[in-house]
């Protein structure tokens, strides 16, 4: 929803049955089918929660259907790290297809899995992409909490709360998701994110990670 006057926006399902995090991405609240003409795409994770994929609503590169037309395309990678064990906040890295001068996102539609971001990312191969990391927290002794200023926009410490920046500078932020109540968290973002990867990220940072929780 939108703070101001709560108009719907995203909604999401976690589809039951599967042996990894998938959710259903939607722009309606009824409607979350894959069938739906609300139907936008799906976020899906791995076993240990330390890798996300955002996905548009075009087909599965298998699918006997699938053709260079309707094959579903990247539209972002999170990927999450633990503390070794240790208590303290976790890792978070994401990786988002470029926005171009014509302010177009590059296109991502990877066939075999060496044409991923994620592959290519990797591999150095950082060309069409850009990359975001989670700024690190500061231990403050009396919230006996990590914290980080977030401007007034989250009001409860919480291992899900992070701001996401890049390597040029750590004071632009790019998105930031934090709690503001036992079931509310605000989430704001801007250019070059899309309400649709914006809103996956922080639906990523709520799912539960092995890895790292």
């Amino acid at each position: 929803h939108l703070s101001d006057g709560w108009s719907f926006i995203l909604g999401a399902k976690k589809r039951p049955g599967k042996k990894t995090p998938n959710f259903l991405l939607s722009m309606s609240k009824e409607e979350l089918s894959v069938k739906s003409d609300f139907y936008l795409g799906k976020l899906r994770g791995n076993f240990l929660g330390s890798k996300y994929f955002i996905y548009d609503k075009g087909l599965n590169p298998k699918s006997k259907y699938a053709n260079v037309n309707n094959t579903r395309q990247e539209l972002g990678v999170m990927l999450y790290e633990g503390n070794g064990g240790n208590s303290g906040p976790r890792k978070m890295r994401v990786i988002i297809p470029a926005v171009n001068t014509d302010q177009e996102s590059v296109v991502w539609k990877p066939v075999f899995k060496e044409q991923s971001i994620l592959e290519n990312y990797n591999a150095k191969n950082y060309s069409g992409m850009f990359a975001f990391y989670n700024k690190p927290p500061v231990w403050n002794d009396k919230a006996k909490a990590f914290v980080l200023d977030f401007k007034g926009r989250v009001s409860m410490a919480s291992i899900r709360n992070f701001q996401l920046v890049d390597d040029k500078n750590e004071d632009n932020t790019y998105i930031q998701f934090g709690r503001i109540g036992e079931n509310h968290f605000n989430l704001d973002f801007k250019w070059p994110f899309s309400p649709l990867q914006a809103f996956s990220i922080a639906l990523s940072s709520l799912d539960n990670h092995l890895v790292c929780d």
